[in-house]
């Protein structure tokens, strides 16, 4: 299949957030007085991701919507819950709960995107499909990568969230492309899911979640280990 268009997500594609999730659990815990390795914050990382992601899948299919309190709190029971972690009192908890304020991360251009998107841009239509706040078309703005991109699509702007096939719907309409013509990429399964359903292909970026959730009976078309394999898939398709 050629396609026509290459559409991305961002978060922890184009962009990665420095310090990662793992480096930040690591510091929340020191701070409790638990010391765990750099193995157990990176499986804690993806328990949290996925943990996050069913309780998203619950609330599109009719589940009551957590208000941020209630899902931070769930986001903190998921790592306390480790087998890492262990005899955790009730101090620790509350303590531990009082860590958020640690959870600050910086955005950066992921390694290689600037010549990816250059090479690519030479032979398809480029778009972008967010869960993101409206400001993100402003930061893509600053770092450069906004001329790169035909159609920004972003959750806060047009009311729907990935995995939700309106928002890619929003893309396909904006560029006047079928789905067949179009490639998602993105790391997260609601990427997979979401792209899938809409009647896209889908390229799995596969960086820091293990599988996909059984929930999930979606698959994609590819899977990247590493962003800048693409162009090597697109070459064979």
């Amino acid at each position: 299949m050629m396609y026509k268009a290459i559409l991305f997500d961002v978060g922890d594609t184009l962009i990665r957030y420095t310090p990662a999730s793992a480096e930040l659990y690591q510091a929340r815990l020191h701070e409790i007085g638990i010391t765990i390795t750099d193995k157990d914050a990176r499986r804690m990382e993806q328990t949290v991701e996925l943990c996050t992601a069913e309780q998203i899948y619950r609330e599109i299919h009719g589940a009551p919507r957590m208000d941020d309190a209630e899902f931070q709190q769930m986001m903190d029971t998921a790592v306390l819950s480790d087998s890492a972690v262990c005899c955790v009192t009730e101090e620790q908890k509350k303590r531990f709960s009082d860590t958020w304020s640690l959870m600050r991360q910086e955005k950066v251009v992921a390694e290689g995107v600037f010549p990816l998107l250059e090479q690519l841009k030479k032979s398809y239509r480029l778009g972008i499909i967010s869960n993101y706040r409206a400001s993100l078309a402003e930061y893509l703005e600053e770092v450069g990568l906004r001329p790169y991109f035909e159609t920004i699509i972003i959750s806060e702007i047009v009311g729907y969230e990935k995995p939700d096939v309106r928002i890619f719907n929003a893309a396909l309409q904006e560029m006047d492309l079928q789905p067949e013509e179009c490639l998602y990429v993105g790391d997260h399964p609601f990427d997979v899911l979401g792209a899938k359903d809409a009647g896209m292909d889908a390229a799995w970026l596969k960086t820091h979640i293990e599988s996909m959730p059984e929930y999930i009976k979606q698959k994609p078309d590819y899977v990247l280990t590493d962003l800048n394999a693409l162009p090597e898939i697109l070459h064979g398709t």
